[in-house]
């Protein structure tokens, strides 16, 4: 098993603005790749942990990633593990984790040089990040881990097993005081025994040093458990154009165009029966088949519409979204005349936030503040849609908030405490 933590992905819209683009906030996610050795071939396997939020890379995180990955795999007798030397892995409480949880299926622990070693998660995350970028391409927004799973399964076709998790942190678990193993910055290759743990600062040379389970560990170590928010993919999944879908369309230029299809269509069929009686072996001609549509969807916030053509996301963004199609004839006059000061600057007006709205970013804020992981504004944005009251929706479409909004608003309540400590 080779490990790897990769550089943290950076939300990605199919149509995507300045504000967009500056303070993003990275989606963390883990790489491991298996070489399984099964009757004289190997084969790879690659695990990828993708977090639902901001999560610290130690190691207890990873320990408990790790864990996960060997007891996905209930085949496999022995393993080993590969990585480099990161403070997450290299760290006697990863050591120890993997030791207790996985027992007697752990052999070794090699730690490769500096710039060596991790080319198979490199080359698997390189694969990934061209997927996720085909799927933007199609259209899409991969803004959430959950969108980024949908991104790689749809691409891949079901190739690597991606999970969506979270850690769950119990503060009332009792801390457990590991000995640090000694010098262990120092050592490269670890091999585990019922003994003990065996220590080398190069592979295979000498006869190593011993260290006793007991001089390590005393009491259970608490090990962080991962709440799975979307597990394991192991079919495989449509891309898009595989699937015929109804012709519904959202804009007048999608049933103009459909319609022009259809009457290619019949000429082409009147052209087909016309070839057919001149002929004496007819051929059957396969119709033209009807891709997925929709595949264009409104960058703006509040809008849910989406659209069959380029071309018509296009008009919908310049002209409104409401925009009428232009008669036929026209003649090349002008429907509507501009106002003056047309062109000037208007004052928005100002938007008061109501009791219930203000009382859901305060939950929110304070939900970053008690546990030390700040919720991010796009996704308190797109839950208040969701946001459940009594069974019915908490909030109408027009209380609908963007993300700039919550952000503003998360900063007032930071000042605002900031100016009653200072008055403390």
């Amino acid at each position: 098993m080779v490990a790897d933590w990769a550089m943290k992905f950076l939300p990605r819209k199919y149509r995507e603005g300045q504000t967009d683009w500056f303070g993003k906030r990275g989606i963390n996610w883990h790489i491991t790749v298996t070489m399984l050795k099964t009757e004289g071939s190997v084969k790879f396997l690659t695990h990828v942990h993708i977090f639902e939020q901001p999560t610290p890379q130690d190691a207890a995180t990873t320990g408990a990633i790790l864990v996960d990955v060997v007891q996905n795999i209930p085949s496999v007798k022995k393993v080993n593990i590969w990585s480099d030397n990161a403070g997450c892995y290299k760290r006697t409480l990863t050591i120890a984790t993997l030791h207790q949880e996985v027992g007697k299926k752990i052999k070794s622990y090699n730690f490769c040089e500096a710039q060596v070693g991790k080319g198979p998660c490199d080359r698997k995350a390189s694969h990934i990040k061209s997927a996720i970028k085909r799927h933007v391409n199609l259209g899409n927004n991969v803004t959430t881990a959950h969108q980024m799973k949908l991104a790689i399964d749809s691409q891949q076709r079901g190739q690597y097993r991606v999970k969506v998790i979270s850690p769950v942190i119990n503060a009332d678990d009792e801390k457990v005081s590991l000995r640090s193993i000694p010098l262990i910055s120092m050592l490269h290759n670890f091999k585990f025994t019922d003994n003990g743990l065996q220590l080398w600062r190069a592979y295979d040379i000498g006869q190593g040093k011993l260290i006793s389970w007991n001089s390590i560990i005393d009491k259970k170590i608490h090990v962080i458990q991962l709440f799975v928010h979307h597990d394991w993919s192991y079919s495989q999944f449509a891309t898009v154009g595989s699937e015929v879908v109804d012709r519904e369309d959202d804009d007048g230029d999608d049933d103009e165009e459909d319609d022009n299809d259809d009457n290619d269509n019949d000429d082409e069929d009147t052209q087909n029966d016309n070839y057919d009686k001149d002929t004496t072996t007819p051929e059957p001609v396969p119709k033209k088949r009807r891709t997925i549509s929709k595949v264009f969807t409104c960058p703006e916030e509040g809008c849910t519409r989406s659209f069959k053509h380029s071309s018509s996301l296009d008009k919908h963004i310049l002209l409104g979204v409401s925009f009428t199609k232009q008669p036929a004839n026209n003649n090349n006059t002008a429907i509507d005349k501009l106002n003056k000061g047309w062109a000037l600057k208007v004052i928005k007006p100002k938007t008061i936030f109501t009791q219930d709205q203000k009382a859901y970013l305060y939950e929110k804020f304070m939900i970053g503040k008690t546990t030390g992981r700040k919720e991010d504004p796009s996704k308190v944005a797109e839950e208040m849609r969701y946001a459940l009251k009594n069974g019915e929706n908490r909030f109408s479409r027009s209380q609908y908030l963007t993300s700039q909004q919550v952000a503003s608003y998360f900063s007032r309540l930071v000042q605002k405490e900031k100016k009653i400590d200072e008055t403390d």
